[in-house]
């Protein structure tokens, strides 16, 4: 986590109460702050649980962006892990273990650029094929075949 800029600003944020120079990045940490924690120095996000009790909390690992697409690939494309889940189906997957601003956009991307994806959607509701007519021929054999 010590390699991605933002969770080390907010680790420093939470460990020494250092806020960066820039003004609207050390307000949204202040604000932000009560949703992070550090636990054996690794910095955790708390979500609380959807349509679960009130007070209890997911605590989720904040990812660095360098681990976002291999975690996204392995709840998506892994056989054992995903098997193409569409978007939302994989952002819950995800959801209770990680998180990292921006998340659900990223999964979104990620799962319109898979090529497996695009190749088995239909693509929304298709019209019917216009019947087509038998020709004679066909119409005497199937007539012989009735009888």
């Amino acid at each position: 986590q010590d390699g991605d800029p933002f969770i080390r600003a907010i680790r420093m944020y939470l460990r020494d109460g250092t806020l960066p120079s820039d003004q609207k990045v050390a307000r949204e940490m202040s604000l932000s702050k009560p949703r992070f924690e550090l636990r054996d120095r690794v910095l955790y996000h708390h979500f609380p649980v959807p349509k679960g009790r009130p007070g209890i909390l997911w605590h989720q690992l904040v990812v660095p962006y360098d681990l976002r697409e291999e975690i996204m690939s392995a709840h998506h494309d892994d056989v054992v892990g995903g098997s193409h889940l569409g978007a939302d189906r994989t952002y819950y997957k995800i959801l209770p273990k990680y998180y990292w601003d921006g998340m659900y956009t990223d999964i979104q991307k990620w799962c319109a650029s898979c090529l497996e994806c695009g190749s088995c959607k239909t693509g929304g509701m298709r019209g019917k094929a216009p019947p087509t007519p038998f020709s004679r021929r066909s119409q005497v054999t199937l007539t012989i075949l009735m009888y």
